[in-house]
């Protein structure tokens, strides 16, 4: 047989049957074994010391090369990938692969990321409006601080006038520097709401009318109209006395409240009026 006719047998080139004769290489332990089978000779055929070594290093070699094909072990549910063994990313509760595993972490860090700069996102808008409460409340003392010292240099101005022209100048002093203080602690009150304000506008309350009986005719409506008119009056009259009464008595109690009132504005929380 020629070179070509034997490597058509073996599928192999001409090329390696010649490298084969001349003892550049050596044929592997199945492609031998085709030969042996071939001429119908047993494989100790083409045997000698170096002939044996070199084939038996050879089918070693070859075996190590071969690696055993990895086992299938199922399909991704999340892509529907074959996955082989080694491949799985999750095997329970269902079988992930490997690269969707990685996308679904991937996933929900990022998911997590997002949450976790919402939160901060919303504290920091938290406290961008508790300052911004705060600053508020603490412009709102101090227009009230500005407001209460206007008016009570303007009384304790005309205190000191009246008392230049009036026989009694220590008493009128000493009334206008405590109307002064008062007028300073109720004004600013009044702009800081709390007690002060409360019981400022807690008077005029305003009472309902009874009833009225009259008879249809012109006497009766003019009755009618008279006690309608009385009694508008009442009410006008009592709004007046209760007011004044109840800004006098928030007027009285404002220097008792000022501090307390003072300390909560000057506070770092937001106020509750």
């Amino acid at each position: 047989m020629t070179q070509a006719e034997l490597g058509a047998e073996l599928n192999v080139t001409f090329q390696a049957v010649s490298k084969w004769e001349r003892g550049e290489s050596f044929p592997d332990f199945a492609t031998m074994s085709k030969i042996a089978k071939l001429f119908g000779v047993p494989l100790t055929y083409f045997e000698d010391n170096e002939t044996a070594a070199t084939a038996e290093g050879a089918a070693q070699a070859d075996g190590e090369k071969q690696e055993p094909a990895p086992e299938m072990i199922g399909v991704c549910t999340s892509c529907g990938m074959v996955v082989y063994s080694g491949q799985e990313g999750r095997a329970s509760p269902s079988l992930v692969c490997k690269k969707c595993c990685d996308r679904e972490k991937a996933a929900e860090l990022r998911r997590r990321q997002e949450a976790e700069r919402q939160k901060v996102e919303q504290k920091k808008r938290a406290e961008l409006a508790e300052n911004a409460a705060i600053a508020a409340k603490r412009s709102k003392r101090n227009s009230g601080l500005i407001a209460g010292g206007i008016a009570a240099a303007i009384v304790l101005i005309i205190a000191i006038v009246s008392a230049i022209f009036s026989d009694s100048t220590g008493a009128v002093i000493g009334g206008g520097v405590a109307v002064t203080l008062m007028t300073f602690t109720f004004l600013s009150q009044l702009i800081w709401g709390g007690i002060v304000r409360s019981v400022c506008f807690a008077g005029g309350a305003m009472i309902g009318t009874p009833g009225v009986i009259f008879t249809l005719d012109l006497d009766g409506v003019f009755f009618l109209v008279a006690a309608k008119i009385f009694f508008a009056l009442l009410k006008l009259f009592i709004f007046i006395i209760t007011s004044l009464f109840m800004v006098f008595a928030a007027f009285v109690i404002s220097p008792f409240a000022f501090i307390p009132r003072l300390v909560k504005m000057s506070s770092a929380t937001p106020l509750e009026d």
